[in-house]
């Protein structure tokens, strides 16, 4: 019997890991993050070239921050 448990990016810091999304990055490539835990804000940010537009959105519906998850938490910098 295996057991699957969820990724643990605070128990995982695999520099393989960070540097393939830069690979991934720079090649004009996606990351899917429904399926990612390790991708690091800074590199979410050079992923997203519509982030600073979904930023302004999120600034006039939603400026304290009310809806979010881990994932915002972790890509966007939102309060736990």
């Amino acid at each position: 019997m295996t057991l699957t448990r969820p990724a643990r990016p605070e128990l995982t810091h695999d520099p393989l890991i960070e540097a393939l999304a830069d690979v991934v990055i720079a090649e004009g490539g996606r990351i899917f993050l429904a399926k990612d835990a390790f991708l690091r804000a800074d590199q979410f940010a050079a992923l997203e070239p519509r982030l600073a537009a979904f930023n302004r959105l999120r600034d006039h519906w939603d400026p304290e921050r009310r809806l979010r998850s881990a994932q915002s938490v972790r890509l966007l910098g939102d309060p736990a």
